[in-house]
C-alpha cells in the first residue's frame, strides 16, 4: 500500500501500554511506530506518535526529551505534504500548556466553543478533550457538562470515554455534586479496570488526589456504594501526587543549605512573569486578585533572592524551576 498506515500497529500497541501506566514499553513500542511513520510518509501517525511521547516525558519531568520533541513538531509545521499540520500540531501542545498550567499559550480556536474542525474522528475527540480541559481551568464547570453530554457516543472511543468521565468525576466534585462525581468517578474505574488502564486518572493530578481521597472516605463510612477497590484508590492516589509534584515541584535544589520552596501558586505566577504578562493578567488567568498577585510576586523574590523581575526568571531558570 506504499507506506500507508506504516507504523500504526507500534503506535497502537504502544499507546496501550502508555495507558496501562508502562511507560517503557510504551516509549519502545511508539518510537518504533515514529521511525515507520517516518518512513512511510503517514504524518498523522507521527504527529500521535510524538503526542504519546510528549506524555510519557513529561509524567517523567525529563526536560531535555520535551524540548527535543516540541523541535520535532515545529518541524512538522515546514512540511508542506502534512494537511492539517497547523491544526495537529496546536492539539498537542494545548494538551501540553493546560497540563502544565499555561493554558493561556492554547491556540485561540481551542477557547472557541465545541464546534467541529471537519478532523476525523479521533482528531475531534482530542480537541473537544482539550476544550473540556480548558474550560475547566477556567472553572466554566457547566460548559465542560454541557460539552460531555452532548458529545457524539455513536462512534465508541474507550480511552477518550475514560479521559471524559474523569474530568466529568473532578468538575462535578469541584460543584460539591459528591453523588454526581462519584457516579461518574465509578464509571470511569468500570470502563478502565477490565484492561487495567490507569494512566488517565494519574494525569489528573491533584484533582484525582482529593476525588480518590474523597471516595475513600466514603467507602471507608459505608455511605457510598463505589464499584473501585480501596487498594486501587490508594495506588491512584499515590502516583497522581508523585504525578502533579512532577509538574509543579515544590522542592528545589540547595543552595546554602536551606531548601527553596516554591507552592503550585507561586510557580503559576512565576511562570506568567516569564511570558511577560502584566499582573492584570496573571490575576485574570489564576482567578486571583491583583493584589495576590503582587503578594506572591515579594514571596518568590524572597525565596529567590531575585531584585526584580527579570533577575528572578533568570535564577529559575538557573535553577531548573522555568
Amino acid at each position: 500500500m506504499n507506506g500507508c498506515m506504516s507504523g500504526l500497529s507500534e503506535l497502537g500497541r504502544g499507546e496501550f501500554a502508555f495507558f496501562r501506566g508502562d511507560l517503557e514499553e510504551a516509549e519502545q513500542f511508539i518510537l518504533k511506530g515514529l521511525a515507520k511513520a517516518r518512513e512511510g510518509q503517514q504524518f498523522e501517525i507521527e504527529n500521535k506518535a510524538l503526542f504519546y511521547l510528549l506524555r510519557i516525558a513529561l509524567s517523567r519531568r525529563d526536560k531535555k526529551k520535551i524540548n527535543a520533541i516540541f523541535k520535532q513538531l515545529e518541524e512538522e509545521l515546514e512540511n508542506p505534504l502534512y494537511p492539517n499540520r497547523f491544526f495537529y500540531h496546536d492539539i498537542v501542545t494545548g494538551w501540553y500548556h493546560i497540563q502544565t498550567g499555561r493554558k493561556e499559550m492554547i491556540a485561540l480556536w481551542l477557547k472557541n466553543d465545541y464546534e467541529g474542525s471537519g478532523l476525523n474522528s479521533i482528531s475531534q475527540g482530542m480537541e473537544r478533550l482539550i476544550k473540556a480541559k480548558y474550560n475547566f481551568s477556567k472553572k466554566h464547570y457547566p460548559a465542560v457538562l454541557a460539552a460531555i453530554e452532548n458529545r457524539d457516543t455513536a462512534e465508541p472511543l474507550l480511552y477518550a470515554d475514560i479521559e471524559m468521565k474523569i474530568l466529568e468525576a473532578a468538575c462535578r466534585y469541584r460543584q460539591s455534586d459528591r453523588a454526581g462525581a462519584f457516579k461518574a468517578f465509578g464509571q470511569a474505574y468500570s470502563l478502565a479496570a477490565p484492561a487495567r488502564l490507569f494512566m488517565p486518572f494519574i494525569e489528573m493530578g491533584k484533582d484525582m488526589r482529593s476525588l480518590a481521597e474523597a471516595a475513600k472516605r466514603e467507602i471507608a463510612a459505608g455511605t457510598e456504594a463505589l464499584p473501585i477497590p480501596l487498594e486501587w484508590l490508594d495506588d491512584i492516589c499515590r502516583s497522581a501526587v508523585v504525578y502533579a509534584k512532577k509538574l509543579y515541584p515544590q522542592t528545589r535544589q540547595k543552595g546554602d543549605g536551606t531548601e527553596l520552596l516554591l507552592s503550585h501558586r507561586e510557580t503559576g505566577v512565576l511562570i506568567g512573569l516569564s511570558q511577560g504578562l502584566t499582573r492584570g493578567e496573571i490575576a485574570e488567568e489564576a482567578s486571583i486578585s491583583p493584589n495576590t498577585v503582587k503578594s506572591v510576586t515579594r514571596s518568590i523574590y524572597n525565596k529567590l533572592g531575585a531584585l526584580n523581575k527579570a533577575d528572578a526568571v533568570r535564577i529559575a531558570m538557573e535553577k531548573g524551576i522555568l
